[in-house]
């Protein structure tokens, strides 16, 4: 490596102690919320909507971004390994002052981090959406209670559990008002 200015070599010791970090608080937490906002979705999903949803496409959408901001965040891991290798060769070389510290592999991580934050971001907007909709169509259900029979509607009265071949009863239609 031959002899090198004491100021170069602690830049040189302090890329590689970033190397090893690698954004590492940045991309955990990208990756922890991304993973955990997809998990407790599908929880959310089949606990509290069942089967009455609306806006399906803002939850697919939600989860595709998130999937992505972790595909993104994963990719970003490497990309940020080998700019800090890049970095530490171009100080070997002495190399550092004339191009961009990390060269292209800095530049992709740090478009990759945009991107994971992005598509993150984007998916909680449109869960956020889903949510909205979701919940308020049914409290508002809940708060409608039952619907009233209308003139004319034919009800069915409740059914015991029948076994063999039982005659169900006929459906009860209610008389229509003369006005």
């Amino acid at each position: 490596m031959g002899e090198m200015d004491e100021g170069l070599k602690k830049y040189r010791d302090d890329l590689y102690e970033v190397q090893s970090k690698s954004q590492n608080d940045y991309d955990k937490l990208l990756f922890a919320v991304s993973s955990g906002a997809l998990g407790t979705s599908f929880i959310f999903v089949k606990d509290f909507l069942g089967d009455n949803i609306v806006l399906s496409w803002c939850l697919f959408g939600a989860w595709i971004f998130w999937g992505l901001a972790i595909i993104f965040n994963l990719y970003s891991y490497y990309s940020s390994a080998q700019a800090h290798a890049k970095a530490i060769k171009q100080v070997d070389d002495k190399k550092i002052y004339a191009e961009v510290p990390g060269g292209c592999f800095q530049t992709m991580t740090t478009v990759l981090n945009g991107l994971g934050g992005i598509c993150f971001l984007v998916g909680v907007v449109l869960i956020a959406i889903f949510v909205k909709y979701n919940l308020e169509g049914k409290y508002m259900a809940r708060e409608q209670g039952p619907k009233p029979i209308q003139e004319g509607q034919n009800v069915k009265p409740p059914q015991p559990e029948t076994k063999g071949a039982n005659v169900k009863a006929p459906p009860i239609i209610l008389p229509k008002k003369n006005t």
